[in-house]
């Protein structure tokens, strides 16, 4: 396998994976580089399960990953069965436990439900007896999907209307019925706070990763859509880093891709979310124009522990701007948005095999032009 060819994620797939789980939804977005591989459809497990016996027959499977948390059962499922190497996903599946690791120290409350009516139910009344917004959002969806404020004097019907019209958008887009759902206090210093993320990868206790700033987000159900600028203009990439590096810590991370937002807070960083995957929207692009590799291929080369060190080169004093076309939100706007994200979000797993006679065609890109990147002044 010749790493050093796979700056971006579509020369990957192309070479690499030999299936990749999907749902009906997968199939409108379906991109030329991946349909040299079998499709399967993961609404069918059992079925899924047997046809991967079938293709392990002829091919041998070496690795499993996924891009949102309701696939890494799957992942480590197909690991098991494969004795792969790849059971990567591990902890970050369950936000209860990242909250209680990040926020219970720093005094911000929050609360699982299991039952919808129950958990808007609470959110209505912590926030008109708290006197404070808080937020109600399914513990196991990606991509800022379905995350509902709700503020103090919030009527229960109409909170209830929207969560479950926000539910319905989302089940469009391949989301499964939430597992479990988290109530918390609305973090923030203004009704529209500023939002940060820090993105990459630990591998060995090593970090590599980059600092960004989100800008002029919007909301279309169930997904929001925002502007991102790296480095960040209203705190310094060093202090965002040094952040995100202490609650990795906390969280006994390594070897692995991760996703942190923060917002502040009486002028401290707060976490609002926190993954063991990369980022989604445009955050792979960013990187990529940073550190010369697609962070989607380091989450691959991770699941097959593989260093992807080596394969990045730095780029100093590099800004970048990363937004989607502009104009309103139309279906097509939409469309053109998810098929940006296809597959971080909508695919279940990708199944990588040992090796290939098909040759990369350069032709394929996912490198779509929806930024930019250049040297000299911070980006405004």
């Amino acid at each position: 396998m010749d790493i050093s060819l796979f700056h971006s994620f579509s020369d990957f797939v192309y070479k690499n994976c030999i299936a990749i789980l999907i749902n009906k939804e997968s199939r409108r977005f379906l991109p030329e580089y991946c349909k040299n591989a079998f499709l399967i459809d993961d609404y069918n497990w059992t079925g899924a399960l047997e046809k991967l016996r079938e293709i392990s027959k002829v091919n041998k499977i070496i690795s499993a990953f996924a891009f949102r948390e309701n696939s890494f059962d799957k992942v480590n499922e197909i690991s098991e069965l494969f004795s792969l190497n790849a059971a990567f996903a591990r902890s970050l599946i369950n936000k209860a436990m990242i909250y209680e690791t990040l926020l219970t120290p720093r005094n911000f409350e929050f609360y699982t439900f299991t039952n919808i009516n129950m958990a808007v139910e609470h959110a209505v009344l912590y926030a008109t007896n708290k006197n404070k917004p808080f937020i109600i959002k399914p513990s196991n969806y990606s991509d800022s999907a379905c995350i509902l404020r709700v503020d103090p004097g919030s009527d229960f019907k109409f909170i209830h209307n929207e969560f479950h019209k926000s539910i319905k958008s989302a089940s469009n887009f391949g989301y499964l019925s939430p597992v479990n759902l988290i109530v918390m206090e609305y973090i923030g210093d203004e009704k529209s706070p500023q939002e940060y993320c820090v993105d990459g990868f630990i591998f060995d206790s090593k970090v590599t990763c980059i600092a960004q700033e989100k800008i002029g987000t919007k909301s279309y159900h169930p997904f929001f859509d925002t502007k991102i600028i790296s480095p960040p203009k209203s705190l310094t990439a060093h202090e965002l880093i040094s952040t995100a590096k202490s609650d990795i810590e906390k969280l006994n991370l390594d070897n692995t891709c991760f996703h942190f937002e923060y917002r502040t807070e009486n002028g401290n960083l707060i976490p609002i979310d926190c993954a063991a995957r990369p980022g989604g929207g445009f955050i792979p692009h960013v990187f990529s124009q940073h550190f010369g590799v697609d962070l989607r291929v380091i989450h691959a080369l991770l699941s097959l522990k593989i260093d992807p060190t080596p394969y990045t080169n730095s780029v100093e004093n590099l800004h970048t701007i990363m937004e989607s076309i502009s104009g309103d939100f139309t279906n097509e706007r939409k469309l053109l948005i998810q098929k940006l994200r296809f597959t971080n979000r909508l695919f279940g797993c990708f199944i990588i095999k040992t090796s290939s006679e098909i040759k990369v065609d350069r032709s394929f890109t996912d490198q779509a032009n929806i930024g930019m990147a250049y040297f000299g002044e911070p980006c405004s």
